[in-house]
Formats: C-alpha cells, sequence, structure tokens
C-alpha cells in the first residue's frame, strides 16, 4: 500500500522462501492512479542488499485457492511508465469462474506509454478464465518476456491456457517481444468464440508488430501461438523458435523455423532443461533490435556457453560428447 501510494517510481524487493497465500483473503493488489511505475523481485536476502537471479529460491504460491498477483494502473496523465516482474516464482494461482490471469494480471488504462516487463520468472500450475496464468491489457505500451519458463497452465473453460493479451498502440509500434522462453504444457477447451489454442494468445491493436526470438513452444493443446488484429494490420516477426502450430488471422514472417524435438532433461517432472545432444542447442539466432536479451538464464548461467545462444529459457553448458564410449 506504501508503494501503491507514493508518486514516482517503486520497489518490492522480496526475501527468498516460500510465500504460501492464505485462502481467506484476495490476491495481492497494487491498484492505483498515482503516477509512477513499480518494479517486483525475488531472490534477495534477508536484509534486501543482496541478490540472487535463480527464480526458483523466492516462490509466491495460490494453494489452488486465490490468485497470485494483480496490478491496476489507472493514471490519467500521459507519462511514460515501466512495471516488471523479476525473478520469482508464480505458483498454483485459481480464482471465482470469471477470473483471469492467477498468476498475473496486469490491467493499463493510463493514456501514456506504459511498458510491462516479465524476466525470469517461472509461472505454473495455474487455472484461470482466458489466460489461465497471465492476463495482460495494456491501453498503450510494449509487453516484454524474457527468459521464463510456463508449464502446466490452463483455462478449463476457455482458451489461452498460459497467456492473454491485449495491446491497443504502442508510441514505438512494438507491442509484444518475446526472447528465450520455454512454454509447456498449455491446456485448455479452446475454440471459444473463435479458433483458439491453448498457449499464447495476442491482439494486437492497428499497425504493432509482435518479435519473438528463440522460444521453445512444446505440446501446447491445439495451438502454440494465436496472433489476431484489433484492427485491420498487425504484423508478426518469428526467428529461431519451436513452435508446431501458429495461428490467427495475423500470418507472420517465419525465419529459421525449428522442429526438431527438444529432448528435455526430464519432462515428466517439470525438468525443461536440454540434454547435451539437444538439436535445441546453439540454435537461438534471433535478435530484437533494440531489446537487450537476456546474458543469464534460468538457472542463472551463462548465456552463449557454447557459442550461441539455445533455444528457450535454459541453456546447455556441456555440448554434444564426441567420444560417448570412450577414447583409446
Amino acid at each position: 500500500n506504501n508503494a501503491r501510494d507514493n508518486p514516482g517510481e517503486d520497489e518490492v524487493r522480496i526475501v527468498r522462501g516460500h510465500y504460501a497465500l492464505p485462502g481467506n483473503v484476495s490476491r495481492p493488489v497494487y491498484g492505483t492512479s498515482v503516477l509512477g511505475g513499480l518494479r517486483i523481485s525475488g531472490g534477495w536476502n534477508t536484509d534486501c542488499t543482496s541478490q540472487d537471479w535463480v527464480a526458483s529460491t523466492t516462490v509466491l504460491d495460490g494453494q489452488h485457492q486465490m490468485g497470485v498477483l494483480q496490478i491496476t494502473y489507472q493514471a490519467t496523465v500521459a507519462q511514460y511508465t515501466r512495471f516488471e516482474i523479476a525473478n520469482l516464482t508464480l505458483a498454483h494461482g485459481a480464482g471465482s469462474t470469471y477470473a483471469r490471469g492467477n498468476g498475473i494480471s496486469v490491467f493499463s488504462s493510463a493514456p501514456g506509454q506504459t511498458d510491462l516487463r516479465l524476466d525470469n520468472l517461472i509461472i505454473q500450475g495455474h487455472s484461470g478464465y482466458f489466460g489461465g496464468a497471465v492476463s495482460v491489457n495494456l491501453s498503450r505500451g510494449t509487453l516484454t518476456i524474457s527468459n521464463s519458463q510456463f508449464s502446466a497452465n490452463s483455462a478449463p473453460t476457455s482458451a489461452h491456457g498460459h497467456l492473454a493479451a491485449t495491446i491497443g498502440a504502442s508510441d514505438n509500434g512494438q507491442a509484444v517481444h518475446l526472447a528465450n522462453n520455454t512454454v509447456v504444457g498449455g491446456d485448455c477447451l479452446g475454440n471459444t468464440g473463435g479458433i483458439r489454442g491453448c498457449g499464447f494468445g495476442f491482439n494486437l491493436g492497428e499497425g504493432l508488430q509482435l518479435q519473438a526470438v528463440n522460444n521453445l513452444f512444446w505440446q501446447n493443446k491445439l495451438s502454440d501461438l494465436d496472433i489476431e488484429p484489433i484492427g485491420t494490420t498487425a504484423s508478426a516477426r518469428l526467428d529461431s523458435n519451436r513452435i508446431d502450430v501458429v495461428q490467427g488471422a495475423v500470418v507472420p514472417t517465419i525465419l529459421r523455423a525449428i522442429s526438431d524435438d527438444p529432448d528435455f532433461v526430464q519432462s515428466s517432472v517439470g525438468n525443461f532443461r536440454l540434454l547435451p545432444g539437444s538439436l535445441l542447442v546453439n540454435r537461438g539466432m534471433g535478435r530484437i533490435d533494440g531489446l537487450i536479451q537476456p546474458m543469464r538464464d534460468l538457472d542463472d548461467q551463462p548465456r552463449l556457453a557454447l557459442g550461441e545462444f539455445d533455444v528457450g529459457a535454459f541453456e546447455n553448458r556441456i555440448g554434444p560428447h564426441i567420444f560417448g564410449n570412450g577414447f583409446d
């Protein structure tokens, strides 16, 4: 509440730990019309003076009873604002029948450019209506998602189990940036009110563009990526992504498409790191102009370990074994 009521930029630092949110209260909400942005991040030591960059060390758990985090921004003055959620695990959010984004829900009606960055997150086990895990609606802004894992999220009565986002306008023409994310196991009813799948769903304002590079989509029901225009024109550029199904009225430009099996270490227990022999190692050749792509992975290990980005949120640091059966 103090951050909400304070004009200017705010920061919330969360000490490492597992926080089970009680089911008898509503989800934490940062709702304000006061100008100024917010950064929420985990991985801090007890006096909040140093931080690790391992998302799994700080867990916000809805316990399948409540939504985890909500931001509502209703400033009426056109001023640039930035919101960032970073270095956290958000798990097991749930809500009422029509509750959206039970992991993260962000709504901004502000007339000024309002950018949202989701970075180095594990978003898993959420259930909700349209955008079961994440729901974003920006009147004007750019959504950036990088270095994050979305797994086992669902929208049982609708679509877009992992994420649903609407971007109305943007000062720079860029609506969405997706870089080095792993997006797996999205479930939903699907095809409700149109052809809609269970991965990510985007509605883009007139003339806006989506760019996606080095992302790994795997076993999302019906589709991985749905892209629709709000007006008559929008565009998408996909480079070095492992995607099975893209659908919607926006037909993307696709470069260096990847269709190989990712070869996860052990997906059955939620380990979506790549095996040394995976054909996705060193295949992340996509870049987005103006975006500083993550130089450390979701395990806080260096990127470019073997010369190029790997596809997805985790970087393999071993590479294939040349002499797998020994050497004489």
